[in-house]
């Protein structure tokens, strides 16, 4: 249960991470 509970919690972070990513990038082109 445990190994599960921490490959989810990677996932998420990887994809929050990801998406924090794609909007920063978006600003910057805004930004330009």
């Amino acid at each position: 249960m445990k190994r599960t509970f921490y490959w989810i919690l990677a996932v998420l972070a990887s994809l929050v991470g990801y998406m924090l990513a794609s909007r920063r990038m978006e600003d910057k082109r805004d930004f330009r």
